[in-house]
């Protein structure tokens, strides 16, 4: 009875040694700073590198989404209204996925937006995007000014509104 006394505290004191470890590894990881979108790799369809920086002066309205992801193909048609209002203004709106090429074109070819659709080369989790859809908007600066998690209506008047005087 003593061995098997001794193994279990011995096993528990190890354990707790592991958990003290793996605790202070994840406090070093989250005292990092976060990557942000100019560390995550982006692409256009044909495997273009995009940087938002490239958009600097302009409204920047980023949608992260998944094909499978219903709730983001549910806001999508309000999406492309709202670019669509937003016509000849300098709004641009891009939809990111981390999901193949072939797969997001495949998709495209059963719907009919007008935004841009491109691709993150890192997964979802890189940026702590933890939930679909996720949606950033920067203003012309390139400053965050919105993050949004789950589906909007983003042709309302008021977003519409918002969008434009960014």
């Amino acid at each position: 009875m003593k061995p098997v006394i001794l193994l279990s505290a011995i096993l528990l004191l190890v354990g707790c040694d592991q958990s003290s470890n793996r605790s202070e590894a994840s406090e070093q990881r989250e005292s990092k700073t976060k990557p942000t979108l100019e560390d995550v790799s982006l692409a256009d369809l044909k495997g273009n590198p995009i940087k938002i920086s490239d958009y600097k002066g302009q409204v920047v309205f980023l949608n992260f989404w998944a094909t499978w992801c219903k709730p983001c193909i549910a806001e999508m048609p309000s999406i492309d209204r709202a670019k669509k209002a937003l016509e000849g203004k300098e709004v641009v709106f891009l939809a990111a996925s981390d999901e193949s090429i072939e797969k997001i074109e495949r998709f495209m070819g059963k719907y009919e937006f007008s935004f841009d659709f491109i691709q993150m080369k890192d997964d979802f989790a890189t940026l702590a995007i933890h939930s679909l859809p996720t949606t950033i908007i920067y203003d012309r600066s390139g400053k965050i000014i919105l993050n949004e998690v789950g589906a909007r209506d983003w042709d309302t008047t008021e977003m519409i509104e918002k969008l434009t005087s960014l």
